[in-house]
């Protein structure tokens, strides 16, 4: 799968892109192949996150999202690399958040008893040290409010959306 998306990627790239952009978080595990691929930069989701939160003085963050997003190393490096320690839940709820984004997220909001095993589990990684949760799913940051969480929720597809609009705008250059 990875080889197709170079490809894609060589064919923007050919196409004239500037650089690239994954919007979804979950497909950032092809950004590793995808810039292996390409001579373009990639304006990767989480390293978006990781500029923003250290900038706004975080230093622990919690992070939620799909199982390979809160488990793989495509998303935890690109926020470990720059000081960040990242907090995810235990093995059980990871799988449970995983299972509820697909199972329900999708298709409409969640039930009275998963927001309260979610609120659960984001209180959880407040316990454990977590300053900030990091929302890196498009299907769970809108389901989740202030009143979910003791701590401040961030979403990470609005500002990598706005990021790539100002790099391509030309009024930033892309994050080192």
């Amino acid at each position: 799968m990875a080889g197709q998306w170079g490809d894609v990627g060589q064919a923007l790239e050919r196409g004239g892109a500037d650089f690239l952009v994954i919007r979804a978080n979950i497909m950032h595990r092809v950004a590793a192949p995808v810039r292996a691929a390409v001579g373009i930069p990639l304006l990767h989701v989480a390293d978006v996150a990781a500029c923003r939160l250290r900038a706004a003085g975080f230093s622990r963050v919690g992070l939620v999202g799909t199982r390979q997003v809160m488990e793989q190393e495509f998303h935890r490096e690109p926020l470990e690399r720059p000081g960040l320690t990242v907090i995810t839940s235990g093995e059980e709820e990871r799988r449970w958040c995983h299972e509820l984004i697909f199972r329900e997220l999708w298709c409409g909001s969640p039930r009275a008893p998963d927001r309260k095993i979610m609120r659960r589990m984001l209180d959880g990684m407040a316990a454990r040290g977590a300053q900030v949760l990091l929302v890196a799913c498009t299907a769970l940051a809108p389901h989740l409010t202030r009143a979910d969480s003791p701590i401040p929720l961030w979403e990470s597809d609005s500002p990598h959306a706005h990021e790539a609009a100002l790099v391509g705008l030309e009024k930033v250059p892309l994050p080192e």
